[in-house]
C-alpha cells in the first residue's frame, strides 16, 4: 500500500513539474534581427540570421542574450554592408549586443518583454514591448533612431542621397512547442 501511495505521490508531483516547466519557458531553434530604414531613393534593410538552439525563459530576469558581430549583418550588397558597418563603428565597436529581459505572456498570442541594446558603446532599454506568436515564431518591431546611440546616418553623393534618422529593429525567433 505505501508502494502504491508513493507511485500515486510521484507521478501527481511529475505531472505538476511539467506542466509548470512548460508553460515558463519556450525553445527557441532559430531567427533573425533586421534592421530596416529608408533613404531618399528607397529602402534597406540589413538581416542578421540567428543559430540558436536555447531556451527562453519568462518572468526571470536573465532573459535572452545575443551578441551579433557587425561584420555579419548582410545588407544586399558589399555598398550597403561597408556604409551599414562603418555608421556602427565596427571597428571600435564591432558587436551589438541584444538582450530580451522580463519576457511574460500576456495572452497565448502575445509577449511582453523589455530589450536591452548595446550598440556602439552606447546602452539603451526599452520597455514593455510586445512579441506576437504566429504558428512557430514570435515577431516584433521596436522604432529606433540613430540619435539613440550617438550615430549619424550615412550621406552619398554629397548629401543626395540621405538615411533618414528613424529606423526599425525586427525581431523574429522561431520557436519549437516542448514535448513533455
Amino acid at each position: 500500500m505505501r508502494v502504491f501511495s508513493l507511485l500515486i505521490l510521484l507521478i501527481t508531483f511529475v505531472g505538476f513539474t511539467t506542466d509548470t516547466e512548460k508553460d515558463s519557458s519556450l525553445q527557441l531553434t532559430s531567427g533573425k534581427f533586421t534592421v530596416k530604414g529608408k533613404t531618399s531613393i528607397g529602402k534597406f534593410e540589413c538581416d542578421y540570421k540567428l543559430k540558436i538552439k536555447d531556451t527562453l525563459f519568462f518572468n526571470q530576469e536573465k532573459g535572452f542574450a545575443y551578441h551579433v558581430p557587425v561584420v555579419d549583418f548582410k545588407c544586399g550588397n558589399f555598398l550597403l554592408n561597408k556604409d551599414f558597418r562603418k555608421t556602427l563603428k565596427h571597428k571600435e565597436f564591432p558587436e551589438v549586443y541584444f538582450k530580451l529581459l522580463q519576457v511574460s505572456p500576456k495572452t497565448d498570442e502575445e509577449y511582453e518583454f523589455d530589450l536591452y541594446l548595446k550598440i556602439a558603446g552606447k546602452e539603451k532599454t526599452i520597455e514593455r514591448l510586445t512579441l506576437k506568436k504566429e504558428a512557430q515564431e514570435l515577431t516584433g518591431n521596436v522604432d529606433l533612431t540613430f540619435s539613440d546611440f550617438d550615430l549619424t546616418p550615412p550621406k552619398k553623393l554629397g548629401g543626395a542621397i540621405k538615411i533618414e534618422e528613424e529606423i526599425k529593429l525586427a525581431i523574429l525567433l522561431r520557436i519549437e512547442e516542448k514535448q513533455f
